[in-house]
């Protein structure tokens, strides 16, 4: 962590920071590490359309140093999963959820991909993502592309 850091130190004195999520994945003891600076993995368990596990990320980005008030610097934590056959999991970037579309000009939301996800999790991976291609065309509209939009989908 402390080598991405003096990298971005090198090339920006402002030391913006970024969002990152790391996710090793162990097939032989269906086990999965995640790092998450900011960003989120959804899990999807047992088929169940209503239930979305959310690891939230660290609280910081990656080239945070502390939060204000605060002496201690911060660390993103590894988490630990224990995962099943026919888990889900999956990670986006904030692009995806905060593009603006519909004839209110909103953001794509959590809420809005949560639904999409949990109404669509019988169907295989792929289809899966070339319907939210899709969707994510149909819902920006005339809209131009605000961010990156970037999705993961892995199953177990």
């Amino acid at each position: 962590m402390e080598s991405i850091r003096q990298f971005f130190r090198e090339r920006n004195e402002a030391l913006e920071g970024f969002e990152l999520g790391l996710l090793a994945y162990e097939p032989g003891t269906q086990t999965a590490h995640y790092l998450g600076a900011r960003r989120p993995l959804w899990l999807l368990r047992h088929g169940e359309i209503y239930i979305i596990y959310i690891v939230e990320g660290g609280r910081t980005d990656v080239a945070a140093q502390t939060l204000p008030g605060s002496a201690s610097v911060l660390q993103p934590t590894v988490q630990k999963l224990r995962l099943e056959p026919g888990d889900r999991l999956y990670l986006f970037s904030d692009g995806l959820v905060d593009q603006i579309g519909g004839p209110d000009r909103k953001r794509f939301s959590r809420t809005r991909l949560s639904s999409f996800l949990r109404a669509n999790s019988y169907l295989p991976m792929s289809e899966i993502i070339q319907l939210l291609q899709e969707a994510i065309r149909t819902f920006m509209g005339t809209e131009p592309q605000t961010d990156d939009i970037v999705f993961v989908g892995l199953e177990v």
